[in-house]
């Protein structure tokens, strides 16, 4: 199994979301989250991050909260205006995913 198989997120939103490329220069870009699920999100930024680089991710969820996640990009593409990133959550927190789950059985 590939990186890329554990990664089906399970619900289409559009929430606010920003990723910090913790990596390298911490930087941070920010878009929206088009798909979420349990093992990760799928994110439409309107810059680039490096491949491969491993980040952290906070999705502004409808309640308020937020989810804040370590995540590794498992794939990107791009159009040249926006670049949509595959997210893998390395390790999501009982409370995240709570969170996360709650949104998925709303949907």
């Amino acid at each position: 199994m590939t990186i890329l198989d554990i990664c089906r997120p399970d619900v289409a939103l559009h929430l606010p979301l920003h990723v910090i490329d913790t990596e390298g220069d911490f930087g941070v870009c920010t878009g929206e989250a088009v798909d979420l699920g349990l093992t990760g999100v799928v994110a439409h930024l309107h810059g680039p991050l490096p491949s491969t680089c491993e980040t952290t991710v906070q999705v502004e969820l409808p309640d308020g909260s937020e989810v804040v996640t370590g995540a590794v990009v498992a794939q990107c593409t791009s159009d040249g205006k926006v670049w949509t990133y595959r997210l893998v959550f390395a390790d999501l927190e009982d409370a995240d995913a709570r969170a996360i789950t709650s949104l998925l059985t709303a949907a």
